[in-house]
């Protein structure tokens, strides 16, 4: 399956930034964390929606153990690097 497009990601990064600053580092969330963020993020789409959970999944995997640039994951990796270091 293919995960959530770069830019989704990238605008996910900076909503955490601003609207949970107790996040230090996303690799740290467990599956179920991330999860629950997306869904606030997405306004409540993701529960119940098992496809849309899979492309998050499939999503922070690529985010976080991939280094590929496909569809802007290049820029989700620098915001996630900015969210880290503050």
């Amino acid at each position: 399956m293919n995960p959530v497009r770069g830019y989704a990601m990238l605008n996910f990064i900076h909503w955490v930034a601003l609207h949970h600053p107790e996040v230090k580092r996303l690799g740290d969330q467990s599956e179920e964390s991330l999860l629950k963020l997306v869904n606030d993020f997405e306004r409540g789409k993701v529960a119940g929606n098992p496809t849309l959970c899979e492309k998050w999944r499939v999503g922070f995997h690529f985010l976080l153990k991939e280094d590929n640039d496909r569809e802007g994951y290049g820029e989700a990796r620098k915001a996630l690097a900015g969210l880290e270091q503050r």
